[in-house]
């Protein structure tokens, strides 16, 4: 008995080709995971960021100057929408020199909590979601999305 794969045919009669599998095959998202993940880095990144948030929603309601800062993470969130097509298309591959970016971050969101400044605790904000992309999908996706988030910038006072 053969037991070769049959290929899939076409509407042209030609054999449709298989996307590849594994994490750095373009346009393949393990989702599962992914959203595990996800929903884990969330929920970290709201308890990390908690006083930075309440201190920039302070600042953004009580001084004119910084009150466009609640129109920046809806119009990045849209930017990054926006991009969802090419971004399928990219290779997932993960890299740990953006765990470096991360940790980073991290010590500037540390030293920022410290001194309160929150200056340093808004561009950490921004670091770690960087660092995040980097690490978790690779140098093609931060690139893809750095103008999402570098405009994530002029939420910081």
């Amino acid at each position: 008995m053969d037991t070769a794969p049959v290929a899939e045919i076409g509407a042209s009669g030609q054999p449709l080709a298989r996307p590849e599998s594994g994490p750095s095959a373009p346009g393949i998202l393990p989702t599962r995971d992914l959203w595990i993940a996800l929903g884990v880095a969330a929920l970290l990144y709201a308890v990390g960021f908690h006083r930075t948030f309440v201190t920039l929603w302070r600042t953004w309601n009580n001084n004119d100057n910084y009150s466009h800062g609640f129109l920046i993470p809806p119009i990045t969130i849209f930017l990054i929408w926006r991009l969802r097509e090419e971004l399928r298309l990219l290779p997932i591959r993960p890299s740990w020199l953006g765990f470096g970016c991360l940790l980073g971050a991290v010590l500037v969101q540390v030293v920022g909590i410290r001194g309160d400044v929150t200056i340093f605790q808004g561009y950490a904000a921004v670091g770690v979601l960087a660092g995040l992309v980097w690490t978790w999908f690779g140098w093609a996706w931060l690139r893809k999305l750095a103008f999402p988030l570098a405009f994530l910038t002029f939420m910081i006072p």
